[in-house]
């Protein structure tokens, strides 16, 4: 592109903002000059000179004589403002002068009609003229207002027009300047953003504009918000891209005693080691099945926003996942207590919510000695009405510094090869998520000795 495409106003926003203002003040400086001019008075009240003074009773005196001649006002003005002396007169009875002159001469005439009043005499200095007055002069029962004056040689004028264009140039310069000022200041964020995008669409995703974010305006804002895109964009592919390598991980484990199964299963000739065999195929099948459902839960939990609530009663939601939770301890030798269920109605996605109670219940049964307890309670968080779960163990519980992994995806405090461990939380924290919830993991103790762990969960009954 050549440098004079780059000041096309219909390709470049620089140019069609920086051409606009220009005009747009350019139109302002002339119209704020012709309006000054069409507006301004410029009168100078000063003493009259000796000269000046007698010059003026001397053409008044004459007009005087002309009068008591019997010669009427007009007469007597224009036989004695011949010459370069002019005359105006203002009658008592008359809104409007009389004049010696042509109106054009002097523009400025009226400025005399509110001076006619004085009783002092005065040097009126005009732009283009000067005059002394005003005299008082009577015919009959008439009185007369008389301003004598002359016009004044070109090299006593003080012509503004002379600078004019002078001050129309410089401040045609500062105009511009100052457009090109504020153009540049809006055009070069806009660049720095373009190229910032521009980064980010290449992969660079650490990319950030904190220069930009500083500013206070409008621009600052679009920075810190596109700051704020740019982090969600990184913390989501790293997310993904960690996902991905928890996946293949956890995946090659299994796949690798399959394939090991599989290959002893070929070189099985006795029934009873066959079937040892295809047992142990049928075990990791279902490990493997188990990672992909859990991992449909996860992305479902977190990437669909639009899943179909409805009202259920508190008690049908948790009644069958609590049978299972009594039926699956019983089995272990190993209780689970619940206190009583308020009734109450909540709108959410069920298998969801389900799917949260059910992985935290069977997280404590796996990791406790004896016994499970479920407590559900009204309680009021930030303004809102809820149900509190609370679920406690009486196992070993989980280090300090690992309490804040705990709902990680394929985090796992102790090491199994149990592969709920490493998503069930992690679904869980989902799916309260999901739901406008909150939840909390911490390990009960008594004294310095860790005694049990607790997860506690916090629905709202209204959505927020």
């Amino acid at each position: 592109m050549s440098r004079l495409a780059r000041l096309d106003p219909r390709q470049r926003l620089f140019s069609k903002v920086f051409i606009w203002f220009w005009l747009a003040t350019l139109v302002m400086l002339g119209s704020g000059f012709l309006l000054t001019r069409m507006l301004q008075v410029d009168v100078q009240l000063a003493a009259v000179d000796t000269n000046e003074l007698a010059q003026a009773k001397t053409v008044v005196q004459r007009i005087e004589r002309r009068l008591n001649q019997g010669l009427a006002i007009q007469q007597a003005i224009n036989r004695n403002g011949r010459g370069r002396m002019l005359v105006i007169a203002f009658a008592d009875e008359q809104r409007e002068p009389r004049l010696s002159f042509p109106r054009p001469l002097i523009r400025d005439w009226r400025t005399f009609k509110t001076l006619q009043h004085e009783s002092h005499i005065w040097s009126v200095r005009l732009r283009n003229s000067e005059f002394v007055g005003p005299f008082t002069v009577t015919q009959n029962d008439d009185t007369y207002k008389i301003f004598v004056g002359r016009l004044l040689p070109r090299s006593e004028i003080d012509d503004p027009q002379t600078i004019a264009p002078v001050i129309i140039v410089v401040a045609l310069c500062l105009s511009a300047l100052f457009c090109f000022g504020l153009v540049w200041s809006l055009t070069r964020p806009i660049a720095q953003l373009r190229q910032a995008t521009n980064a980010v669409a290449q992969g660079e995703l650490s990319t950030r504009i904190d220069a930009l974010a500083e500013r206070r305006d409008e621009i600052g804002q679009l920075a810190r918000d596109f700051n704020h895109m740019a982090q969600r964009v990184e913390e989501v592919v790293s997310a993904q891209k960690q996902l991905l390598s928890n996946v293949s991980h956890e995946l090659r484990s299994p796949l690798t005693r399959l394939q090991l199964a599989v290959a002893l299963l070929e070189n099985a000739s006795e029934p009873a080691k066959q079937a040892q065999h295809t047992a142990r195929i049928e075990k990791e099948i279902q490990q493997i099945d188990q990672l992909i459902g859990q991992l449909l839960h996860l992305a479902k939990a977190d990437a669909d926003k639009a899943l179909l609530r409805e009202s259920v009663l508190l008690n049908d939601l948790v009644s069958a996942v609590i049978d299972d939770a009594q039926f699956e301890a019983l089995n272990l030798h190993k209780t689970v207590q619940v206190n009583e269920i308020p009734e109450m109605t909540l709108q959410v996605h069920v298998p969801l919510w389900q799917s949260a109670l059910d992985n935290v219940l069977r997280n404590a049964l796996r990791h406790s000695h004896t016994c499970v307890s479920v407590r559900f309670n009204m309680i009021t968080k930030h303004g809102h009405d809820g149900i509190s779960i609370v679920i406690e163990d009486d196992g070993e519980g989980v280090p300090e510094a690992q309490l804040s992994q705990l709902f990680e995806p394929f985090y796992r405090a102790k090491q199994t090869d149990d592969l709920s461990t490493g998503l069930g939380l992690a679904i869980t924290k989902a799916a309260v998520d999901y739901h406008g919830g909150v939840i909390h993991a911490q390990n009960l103790t008594q004294g310095d000795k860790r005694t049990g762990f607790s997860v506690s969960m916090w629905f709202p009954l209204v959505n927020k």
